[in-house]
């Protein structure tokens, strides 16, 4: 059980070690304890990557730049994003909306910027923790994995056993044991 643990971390170490000179193919999420509570935790986190000190904060401009970054420049997509990320200044229009429209403009939004992302060449998309998600990011990164068979993506997530199958039935499974205590203790000690 442990060494397959570690083959799993090797192998997302791996990953990222391969793709650290093309950052824009590996798109990396990190669900965390609390974050259920925070709409899209993972992508606001992956956007202010280590500033998040509360001193920096999300702007339309800087979530034009991330997306454009990943090839997606539609000004759309932009805005539904800003406006799921509670970023100050969005259309206004988003607010009087009815929320099954903007669920479906979330999923056309998510559709559309992973197909933008891809038209450049295969990308790797990776949630970890996905046992912490928030609803909003459940139900896009579940839209997501419906584009898999069609588009250049390896999409992995990694989440505990017990939070349940719900991202695609045709998808691969590895069941992983948990960690002896010595391996448990050696993990951390190589943190």
């Amino acid at each position: 059980a442990a060494q397959t643990l570690e083959l799993v971390a090797l192998g997302l170490h791996e990953v990222r070690r391969r793709t650290r000179f093309q950052r824009n193919r590996l798109l990396l999420f990190q669900c965390m304890p609390g974050g259920s509570r925070s709409t899209l935790h993972p992508l606001r986190q992956a956007m202010l990557g280590n500033f998040d000190d509360g001193e920096r904060a999300l702007t339309p401009a800087l979530v034009a730049e991330v997306f454009a970054a990943h090839g997606v420049h539609d000004p759309e997509v932009v805005d539904i994003f800003s406006f799921l990320l509670g970023v100050e200044g969005v259309r206004s229009s988003f607010h009087e909306m009815d929320p099954e429209m903007i669920r479906e403009k979330a999923e056309w939004a998510a559709r559309h910027a992973l197909q933008a992302t891809c038209a450049s060449g295969a990308v790797i998309l990776i949630v970890e923790d996905i046992h912490w998600i928030d609803l909003t990011s459940k139900q896009l990164l579940g839209e997501l994995a419906k584009l898999v068979p069609s588009c250049p993506v390896l999409l992995i997530a990694t989440t505990r056993p017990e939070s349940g199958v719900w991202l695609d039935e045709k998808s691969k499974h590895v069941l992983l044991a948990p960690l002896e205590h010595a391996d448990t203790l050696r993990a951390i000690a190589t943190m």
